[in-house]
């Protein structure tokens, strides 16, 4: 089982390559914005300074935005356990994303077997209850 570290520096890799998906195509931006709307309504109270700290961020700026959403802070990686960004990739993208991760970062075999068994029964899941984050 990973640690909170590795659990950190893979969210801190995944917004960096949905920074630079976002920064190829602005309009990716909207999705955030219409994320946070939906979560400010039913999101745990918990979440909601997180929540309204990402609005604030959004409001500024894509670049703004993008810069803590990238950034490698302790603050950074408590905004990422609420980012509102994870509509940005395909399921196919985050997928690719999370096998190179584990290859790169020493997982055996048998777990990357796991893993794309995992990613099959999670597409299977999403075909059967028509149900596609786009």
């Amino acid at each position: 089982m990973p640690s909170h570290q590795e659990i950190d520096q893979r969210s801190l890799a995944l917004h960096r390559l949905i920074a630079e998906k976002i920064r190829q195509d602005p309009s990716l931006f909207e999705k955030p914005r219409e994320t946070l709307g939906r979560w400010r309504k039913t999101v745990c109270t918990n979440s909601q300074p997180y929540l309204e700290e990402w609005q604030r961020l959004v409001d500024m700026g894509i670049e703004e935005c993008l810069t803590v959403a990238t950034e490698d802070s302790e603050r950074a990686n408590a905004m990422r356990q609420a980012s509102p960004f994870c509509r940005i990739l395909t399921n196919e993208e985050r997928w690719e994303f999370l096998l190179e991760w584990d290859k790169s970062h020493g997982a055996s075999d048998q777990e990357i077997k796991e893993r794309r068994q995992k990613m099959i029964e999670d597409q299977d899941l999403l075909e059967k209850n028509n149900y596609f984050v786009k």
